[in-house]
């Protein structure tokens, strides 16, 4: 059961447009999050008693800071980009009027639709996605 945009074996038999297409929902939503965590970091700040004007590593628990500070923008990324392969999902629900078993077949069987494919796809290919 795993999602097209991780399929390791045939991501170039893929259209271009809809590789594209796929990737900006959470290419957009992981970014904004590392945003985010960068931002609610910057206003903790002051929880750990850290001068924001002085650089971390000079100052008590700047260290703890900064691998704080990584950790939460790889996790923030994770889960932006997981909302926005869900929200693909729902993209293909609601605004482009598909039912649930079709979502269903695309998104977590593989079924990939032939117009996505370039040249169509032979039958093997549609199968082995």
């Amino acid at each position: 059961m795993r999602l097209p945009y991780f399929d390791k074996v045939h991501p170039e038999t893929l259209r271009l447009r809809i590789r594209l297409t796929l990737l900006a929902l959470p290419l957009v939503l992981g970014t904004a999050a590392i945003y985010l965590a960068y931002v609610s970091l910057i206003l903790l700040l002051p929880l750990f008693g850290i001068d924001p004007s002085l650089p971390l590593h000079t100052q008590p628990y700047g260290e703890l800071v900064i691998v704080i500070l990584v950790v939460t923008i790889v996790l923030f990324f994770l889960a932006g980009a997981f909302v926005g392969f869900w929200a693909n999902t729902w993209v293909c629900r609601f605004a482009l009027g598909w039912d649930r078993p079709k979502v269903n077949e695309v998104f977590y069987e593989q079924a990939i639709p032939s117009s996505w494919l370039k040249d169509g796809g032979s039958d093997t290919e549609k199968s082995n996605l």
